[in-house]
């Protein structure tokens, strides 16, 4: 019987000893227990969080003396931000010559002309178009050419799925920010070139 009592001392000891050495995985095991429902409530939540940030582009940060990290001038036609739910994306452009006609299926663009002049010609379709990426297509011929003329201070809100242009007029560049909002509603229409 005491031979009994002391294996069980000794089992009892050895195991608070190996207990004492094992990583502590409450927080895993946790984590692992969570329910879909909770995961998509915090999903939900972390996407309402993104959505509410605030955007602000200083005009320090537009300005054509700007001094970028890295960059001594702005980054003209690259992306200057991109909001927290990804919905918004703003762009500063900057056009000695004109650009090939585009249409973006899912993207309303709001352009504001920041100086220089020329014009955005608009179209009911894209002839001859090329895919450029899903819901993008470029270059080709507007159909039933219409034509807003531009100057600086001049603000133009460009529908989603509108085919469009920037022309520049004259010797003077056209500098213009772009805010591209996505539309989730609508479809994307084009995948890829046929085949």
């Amino acid at each position: 019987m005491r031979h009994i009592a002391i294996a069980l001392v000794i089992l009892s000891l050895a195991g608070e000893h190996v207990a004492a050495q094992r990583p502590d995985t409450t927080g895993f095991v946790h984590a692992a227990a969570k329910s879909p429902a909770s995961v998509r409530r915090n999903a939900k939540r972390e996407a309402e969080q993104r959505r509410r940030r605030v955007d602000f582009l200083s005009a320090r940060a537009l300005s054509p003396n700007a001094a970028f990290v890295g960059k001594p001038k702005p980054l003209w036609g690259a992306t200057m931000l991109t909001s927290g739910d990804e919905q918004t994306i703003y762009l500063l452009q900057r056009r000695t010559v004109s650009s090939e006609p585009e249409v973006h299926a899912r993207w309303d663009d709001l352009v504001m002309i920041r100086s220089g002049d020329g014009a955005i010609q608009l179209g009911d379709s894209l002839a001859g178009s090329r895919y450029r990426a899903p819901g993008e297509r470029i270059g080709g011929v507007l159909v039933n050419l219409q034509e807003i003329v531009v100057h600086g201070g001049d603000i133009v809100r460009i529908p989603a799925a509108v085919p469009h242009a920037f022309i520049v007029s004259g010797t003077v560049p056209l500098t213009y920010l772009v805010i591209k909002q996505r539309r989730q509603e609508l479809p994307i229409r084009w995948f890829g070139d046929p085949k």
